[in-house]
């Protein structure tokens, strides 16, 4: 996984490494010019026949594409700096690069950035948290102009702890981040506006410890077993499924399916008596049980591993009473759909059993859990310090683009392989059935939340590659798990 940095860790890692003499200031500079010069050379077709401008702003991003520009100069590229403020260490950079006057323009009310084929936004940092004045916001509606924009770093306007814009932004089609991605990539406006994340190494160590980390596919193919030759259906996973009701019939269903898709060997559902035929037809590899508590109690210490929330139905009493076995047997339990409206009507995340994995939407994520003063949306450093200690040892993945992975040593993981093409319902029922699946057959919570998240995503960019990026419902996607899991088993 690949650390993803505040702007407080940005700092703390810059002071670090120059401390720790591995370079200068001026050497990490230089690196990052290099790197972005680097990264047109190598990702953009005839960029000798480029026309480019810099757009330099003050500070370190100003000066990272001063440097850029040396570097593309020497390499026979057609750059040009445009300055739009005169920051007194530009002088220095110049006189040190030996950067010659007629590559300099000044910017001016008149200037036209859409003569040029790429322009390199360089003019605010990840330092910013200012609110952009109306000649600001002027200059990046001018750049936003352009055919293909580069951001250094960060667009310039993005917050880079909150993703949201100041005012406005540029929206570049490709953001070069130097050292670590940041938190603001992956959230809110940041979503709209960096484009294609390009990751680039300009020799900072190993950043420790990350609160944030970004899910990478050699992850998956690392934590994805082969199962045992010996296995058989008990010791492949047995996953309890409780939920259904007369009006949400197709949830349990398709929790059941992403189940066995997901790997497990003998599935139950505790389903209501008016709809167990209908289930036991339309899935007859599903073992359906009555629902009382009596019989509940006896399959939670059969099962290895429990659902419940896909259609749930029930009184919070009888919920209640089952939460308190699932905590009695120490069984690890998917907490999902239905269940986070009980939260409204007084049930308390006490009640839930330690080993839970809640799964909402942020919808489902304000039933069971509301700070006004820092949300999600806004303020989210300050949201997951306070949810943390809200969940009490407790697991969460929040469901969006990109998901949020919540462990209970504090650290929260991204998944952002997925896909605008899973916003549909039915989705979050396999997500759910996936997972549970996985702790079933012996994973952790952290590592089901990890892969389940990743095959789910996967599974949709299988069916987009099919059939186009329109049209998917939730059934399309139990046809392409097992040929994502086959993806990571493949070399196993």
């Amino acid at each position: 996984m690949i650390p993803i940095l505040t702007k407080e860790q940005i700092y703390q890692l810059d002071k670090t490494t120059i401390k720790s003499g591995i370079f200068t200031e001026q050497e990490l500079m230089d690196n990052a010019g290099f790197s972005i010069a680097c990264d047109i050379l190598e990702n953009f077709q005839n960029p000798f026949k480029l026309k480019i401008g810099i757009v330099v702003g003050k500070g370190n991003n100003g000066i990272d594409g001063i440097i850029s520009h040396y570097y593309l100069s020497q390499w026979n590229c057609n750059s040009q700096l445009i300055l739009l403020n005169q920051d007194i260490r530009y002088a220095k950079v110049f006189r040190n690069y030996s950067i010659p006057d007629n590559d300099i323009f000044i910017y001016n009310d008149q200037f036209d950035f859409q003569k040029y084929d790429l322009v390199i936004d360089a003019i605010l940092g990840v330092g910013n948290s200012r609110k952009l004045d109306d000649d600001l916001i002027s200059i990046i509606k001018k750049v936003n102009s352009s055919k293909n924009i580069i951001s250094v770093d960060i667009p310039s306007g993005l917050m880079t702890n909150s993703g949201k814009m100041a005012d406005f932004s540029v929206f570049a089609r490709q953001t070069s981040t130097l050292g670590y991605p940041k938190l603001a990539h992956f959230i809110n406006d940041g979503l709209l506006t960096v484009g294609e994340l390009q990751i680039h190494d300009i020799g900072y160590p190993e950043f420790k410890p990350a609160i944030y980390s970004l899910i990478e596919e050699s992850d998956i193919h690392e934590l994805l077993d082969l199962p045992h030759p010996s296995v058989h259906k008990y010791s492949k996973g047995k996953l309890l499924v409780i939920g259904g009701s007369e009006k949400y019939i197709g949830a349990i269903e398709l929790t059941a399916k992403a189940g066995f898709r997901g790997g497990s060997g003998y599935i139950k559902a505790v389903v209501p008596e008016e709809i167990q035929n209908l289930i036991n037809n339309n899935l007859p590899e599903l073992i359906v049980e009555k629902y009382d508590n009596f019989n509940i109690q006896n399959l939670i210490y059969w099962a290895d591993a429990i659902i419940i929330g896909p259609g749930l139905d029930i009184d919070l009493s009888d919920l209640k009473f089952i939460l308190e076995k699932i905590e009695e047997s120490k069984k690890p339990v998917v907490i999902d759909a239905s269940v986070f409206s009980f939260f409204r009507d007084g049930l308390d995340i006490e009640i839930c059993p330690k080993r839970t994995v809640f799964t909402p939407h942020k919808g489902e994520l304000s039933m069971f859990y509301t700070n006004p003063e820092n949300d999600f949306i806004n303020k989210p450093n300050l949201f997951f310090n306070e949810f943390l200690d809200y969940l009490d040892g407790r697991y969460c993945l929040i469901k969006g683009q990109p998901n949020f992975l919540v462990n209970t040593d504090g650290s929260i993981n991204l998944m952002n392989h997925g896909s605008p093409i899973l916003a549909t319902a039915g989705t979050g029922d396999i997500l759910s059935g996936l997972i549970g699946s996985l702790l079933a057959q012996g994973y952790d919570e952290s590592d089901s939340m990890k892969i389940g998240s990743w095959i789910h995503a996967e599974s949709a960019l299988i069916f987009s590659k099919k059939f186009g990026n329109h049209g998917l419902i939730a059934s399309d996607l139990l046809k392409s798990i097992p040929i994502a899991l086959k993806k990571y088993l493949n070399d196993k």
